[in-house]
């Protein structure tokens, strides 16, 4: 990120981050689970009743680039109000996954699938208000609300789509609708903040003391 800030005027502050996104993350998932024979299943190439076990790995990289803005205000010495905005943008993603799924009667070495994607992500917008007040000098409080667009988030489709976002991308769906399925619909989310800070003065040093409390909703 590059972050500019200025002072337009003596009490009004504004600021904005460029920020250009790299890199991912990974992750990996094993289930062992015991699988119970269905009349359908064809016992030659699966065990009646067993064992099974299926693993995931997954390596996910992403690039893009976003900007931030926000501004503060000194409505007086004693109290600011600030708001910020986090566009949303188009993120390239880049998905590399393996599948591994043993148990199978008569397959050595046991079943294995893995693909390579590269799709896109719209990643949702932020925007959050909040004020902190100081009662005296050394005693501030401050409080904001934020909320993120969830709900305007897309992953795009890929031909593993099913694969893809319900075991990798739990955060990511709705996925774009398809003639044959419509996209599942996801809620925003909000956060709400509040804090208290302490600041012991002496002659050299000042020592804060802070606590606070917050609220995380999920999409």
């Amino acid at each position: 990120s590059l972050t500019l800030a200025a002072r337009l005027f003596r009490r009004l502050n504004i600021g904005v981050a460029f920020n250009s996104w790299h890199n991912g993350y990974k992750g990996t998932y094993k289930n062992d689970f015991t699988y119970m024979a269905a009349p359908t299943d064809n016992p030659t190439q699966i065990a009646a009743s067993g064992f099974l076990t299926d693993s995931f790995t997954s390596n996910i990289k992403v690039s893009g680039f976003t900007i931030n803005a926000g501004i503060l205000l000194d409505v007086t010495d004693k109290l600011k109000i600030g708001a910020v905005y986090k566009g949303g943008a188009d993120i390239d993603v880049d998905i590399d996954v393996a599948l591994e799924l043993a148990g199978f009667l008569n397959v050595y070495p046991p079943f294995q699938s893995a693909f390579k994607h590269t799709t896109e992500t719209y990643w949702p917008a932020t925007w959050g208000v909040g004020l902190s007040y100081r009662f005296i000098d050394p005693l501030t409080l401050s409080m904001d609300v934020t909320k993120t667009l969830w709900s305007k988030c897309i992953l795009r489709d890929t031909p593993y789509r099913f694969t893809v976002t319900d075991i990798y991308f739990p955060s990511l769906k709705p996925v774009e609708d398809l003639p044959t399925q419509q996209a599942q619909e996801q809620q925003d989310t909000y956060q709400f903040r509040v804090g208290l800070e302490y600041v012991f003065i002496g002659k050299k040093i000042l020592f804060p003391i802070r606590c606070g409390y917050f609220t995380d909703s999920q999409y």
